[in-house]
This record gives C-alpha cells, structure tokens and sequence, in this order.
C-alpha cells in the first residue's frame, strides 16, 4: 500500500504505462516486450517487474490507459441509452490508436492463455454498463423477459465492430440510429421479432 501512495511509484507506473501504450500503438502487442519498455519509459526493469509480474498484467495496462472506462448514466429511455452507447463506440472505432490495438489485444490472447484470461475480464468491464441497462430494462418490461442480457449485448456491438474491423466501414450517426430502432424492434415484448428470429438473444435456459 506504500508503495502505491509514493508519488515516485506513481510516476514510474505511469511512465511505464505510457510507454506499453505507445508500443502497442506503434508495432502492435507482439511488439511490447518488458526489455523495451523498461527503455522506453526510463526504468530500470527491477522497478518495472516489481510493479508489473508479468508482460500479460502491462498489456492489460496498455490497453486500459489506450481505453479508459467511463461511467455511463442508466437513466432515461433505453433506446437513448444504446444511442449514445452506440455514437461513443462509433468515435472510438475511429480513434486510430484504440483501433489498432484491439485486433493487437485479439491476436495475442489468440497466442496467450494468460491474456485471454485477462482480455475476457478487460472486456467484460467494458460491456458492464450495456448488460446492466439490459438487465433493467427486462425488469422493468422493456424488452421481453426470455432476453439474456449478455447476448443482447454481444448482438448490439457485433455490428459496429464487423463494420470497422471486416467490411472497413465507418457508421453514421443516420446509420447509428437505424441500428438502434431495429435492434429495439427485435427485442420488445412480443411474440416474433422485426427480423422473424429472436434466437439470438434468448437466454439459452
């Protein structure tokens, strides 16, 4: 706990991260290794061990300092709500530093059972606030009540991330809101979906 109030820690840490960010920005996460950012940042590698045990823990930094969690409000309508869920994961999909390091985060937990592990948390705490707006709104009737929330979100995101990473297409704010409205239409109490399937996001039990 010292250690984490020293403000020389602090800056180390910092610093170290910096660093771990730059290179994942630059050459990708094959491309960070301990060695090089421990130069990079100004460290001696005892101080970046012994803030970081392992290469997997400071990737998982990187990337947290290229895409730090915001709070999201769960208020309001829920179509508001994914809206601007949507419009904030558009803007960064074009952030060219974060775009560049999810496919690099992606490729190594392909490669590392231990950035796998740590990716999975890093992107749960992402998708946190959209589960949670979805587990309220199936409280309050909102959407139908078979939905699972964790598949509601993976079939929100899926195609903003498809569009950016596969068909390489930027989404509009028109196209944002087509989007939301027939993702909505899909998931509101009823007997069958816009779209004719709601497999998709049913809970499986």
């Amino acid at each position: 706990m010292a250690d984490r109030l020293d403000p020389r820690v602090a800056r180390s840490r910092a610093a170290i991260v910096q660093a771990a960010a730059e290179l994942v920005r630059d050459a990708g996460a094959i491309g960070v290794t301990m060695e090089g950012v421990a130069e990079r940042a100004g460290v001696a590698k005892t101080t970046l061990y012994r803030l970081f045990s392992t290469r997997a823990e400071l990737l998982v930094a990187a990337f947290d300092h290229i895409n730090p969690c915001v709070g999201e409000s769960a208020g309001g309508s829920l179509h508001d709500f994914l809206h601007e869920h949507a419009r904030n994961l558009v803007a960064k999909l074009e952030d060219q530093p974060w775009a560049k390091a999810v496919p690099a985060l992606i490729d190594e937990a392909e490669r590392s059972a231990e950035v796998d592990s740590i990716a999975r948390d890093h992107a749960a705490r992402r998708r946190a606030a959209l589960v949670a707006r979805f587990e309220l709104a199936v409280a309050e009737g909102e959407i139908a009540p078979d939905i699972d929330p964790e598949l509601a979100a993976s079939r929100f995101l899926g195609p903003l991330f498809y569009r950016r990473f596969f068909t390489r297409q930027s989404t509009s704010p028109a196209e944002v809101e087509t989007l939301v409205t027939a993702f909505l239409d899909g998931i509101r109490p009823g007997p069958t979906s816009a779209s004719g399937s709601d497999e998709p996001v049913r809970s499986p039990h």
